[in-house]
């Protein structure tokens, strides 16, 4: 492989690494904006059903727990793609892929090379 095609290799894996990290932050932008709308509507839904008297209390607590469960759940989601996007070594995962999975894998890039050359 020559030098310029390894520059342009180098330069296409960076630009897509950049852009996965502006996704990352676009989505913990969305997550953001998402868990403070929802903290606002539950509170005014609270009130709302304070005010009511023909609410039973275990329909409260079912609405308490789904509004606080959207961001535990997304916190979460968010957890993994950051560590995703940052390249965090927590575990190996090429270790957990099948060598049969592998060597496919393997085989089909070499073919492909092999077809374009």
């Amino acid at each position: 492989m020559s030098t310029g095609t390894t520059i342009t290799q180098d330069l296409i894996a960076a630009r897509k690494r950049v852009a996965r990290i502006k996704d990352f932050y676009q989505h913990l932008k969305l997550f953001s904006i998402t868990t403070i709308m929802v903290f606002i509507i539950k509170a005014d839904i609270f009130k709302w059903f304070l005010n009511s008297a023909a609410i039973e209390p275990g329909f409260k607590e079912w609405i308490a727990w789904n509004m606080l469960s959207i961001p535990i759940i997304w916190s979460v989601i968010l957890l993994i793609h950051g560590l995703v996007v940052f390249k965090v070594k927590i575990i190996n995962w090429k270790k957990l892929k099948p060598k049969a999975l592998r060597d496919w894998e393997q085989a089909k890039i070499n073919q492909i090379l092999q077809d374009e050359l």
